[in-house]
């Protein structure tokens, strides 16, 4: 298991080079989630939701995050999950271009390893920052 964790953090290391701040991990019961922006299209990309032990990150057809709200190309990631074997479900966090940061909410359809838009929410707005940098990081943290 140990050496499987290090061989994922050494491909996300490589991931890191390439795609920059634009990426987010995290574990859940089945496997490490992952998730990265396309630096061409902008468009998010994630690993199959349900895949057991090793994230699958398909390349060919990518599994492209719905996103009402457009991220921002360049825009940081972070995500934040939770779920056991039969039911996941994924808070991603970015930046649009008019630097509004967004949280989505997504539910792993355990069927077809696609995550589905559950909502979208506008954070900054509802707290009233109109003010943030467009180069801003961003971090979560999972208190419970």
């Amino acid at each position: 298991m140990q050496l499987t964790i290090l061989s994922w953090l050494v491909l996300l290391a490589l991931v890191h080079i390439s795609y920059g701040s634009a990426l987010y991990a995290f574990f859940t019961d089945l496997t490490i989630q992952v998730g990265a922006q396309d630096p061409t299209t902008g468009k998010l990309l994630y690993s199959t939701c349900n895949s057991q032990d090793i994230p699958i990150f398909p390349l060919e057809k990518p599994n492209i995050l719905d996103t009402r709200e457009t991220p921002r190309n360049g825009t940081a990631l972070t995500a934040v999950g939770r779920g056991d074997l039969n039911f996941i479900t994924a808070q991603v966090f970015w930046q649009t271009e008019d630097n509004t940061i967004v949280q989505g909410k997504y539910i792993c359809n355990m069927t077809t390893g696609k995550l589905v838009r559950d909502r979208e929410f506008q954070i900054s707005a509802a707290a009233g920052v109109d003010s943030i940098h467009n180069e801003t990081g961003l971090s979560i943290v999972n208190l419970g």
